[in-house]
């Protein structure tokens, strides 16, 4: 992962809790149901990638390739890098 800039953690932590949450939701309402689904399974429900693989009809290297753009667009909407 990249680090914080020292402009970034401050930006992050001028922000209160329920105002980091309320920005998170509103990221993750950007992705599409399907996306927000592949994010919850894997990383809340901490499902095996085999298992979400099958589910969603792909190959366990796709869903991780797709995991790391998912998450790489958050990280560019969140810190607004282009």
């Amino acid at each position: 992962p990249r680090k914080l800039t020292p402009e970034e953690i401050l930006l992050d932590t001028a922000l209160s809790t329920d105002e980091r949450l309320k920005a998170i939701d509103m990221y993750l309402t950007r992705l599409n149901i399907e996306d927000r689904m592949i994010l919850f399974l894997l990383d809340k429900h901490r499902i095996p990638h085999s298992e979400v693989a099958i589910a969603l009809k792909t190959t366990e290297g796709s869903l991780k390739t797709r995991r790391q753009q998912l998450y790489r667009s958050l990280e560019e909407w969140i810190w607004n890098i282009t």
